[in-house]
């Protein structure tokens, strides 16, 4: 006769699974914090942006005359539409400067980092966008008018007169990014393939 063995107990699954789950957090926060970090980085960037908005824009001229009214200096200028052209070329710039500063840092990139430089460009255009207004000529266009004179000129308010060129900004990111990824990002290992050598074959081998 054998002695009967004691059951062996099973293993509790609760702190396997308390692990497990900790695990995968730690790995979700691990990959979403640096895309956090691009998304305020290129918010902040929109400051920068703002200033070299103010510093390469023209102006428009305006001007007062005896009757009250403020006209455009030049009605056929193209002051308008050159702060404009100004505000895509500044934040193409920007955009592109952040997609390779992305892939340089992180050379692997992810989901996580295409959604931060695609928002935070929307974010960092719209930040150029609102200082550039706030920091440009003042909305009183009246006392502009009083303080310059008569038929004197003065610069109008900036104004952004295409509002889709919001959009550069994480377009150009994009580009730069997915370009320089697929051009100098690391390259997935190819597997290795078991050839079987010797007392093979042809027919044996298409089977």
């Amino acid at each position: 006769m054998t002695a009967d063995l004691p059951p062996t107990p099973a293993p509790s699954p609760g702190p396997a699974f308390g692990v497990l789950g900790k695990r995968r957090s730690d790995a979700g926060w691990t990959e979403w914090r640096p895309a956090l970090l691009v998304l305020i980085g290129s918010a902040v960037l929109g400051v920068a942006a703002a200033g070299f908005w103010l510093w390469l824009a023209p102006r428009v001229p305006l001007v007062a005359t005896s009757d009250h009214l403020v006209y455009m200096q030049d009605a056929e200028g193209e002051q308008t539409v050159g702060q404009d052209g100004v505000f895509v070329l500044v934040t193409a710039a920007f955009g592109l400067l952040c997609g390779a500063a992305v892939v340089a840092w992180k050379r692997r990139g992810g989901v996580a980092l295409v959604l931060a430089l695609a928002l935070g460009g929307v974010a960092g255009a719209v930040v150029c966008w609102q200082l550039g207004m706030v920091w440009g000529p003042g909305d009183n266009i009246a006392a502009a008018a009083k303080a310059a004179g008569l038929n004197h000129p003065f610069p109008a308010p900036f104004r952004l007169q295409a509002t889709v060129a919001l959009l550069v900004w994480p377009i150009g990111a994009l580009v730069s990014n997915l370009a320089l990824t697929a051009g100098f990002g690391p390259r997935d290992e190819v597997p290795a393939v078991f050839v079987p050598t010797g007392g093979v074959t042809p027919g044996e081998w298409q089977r």
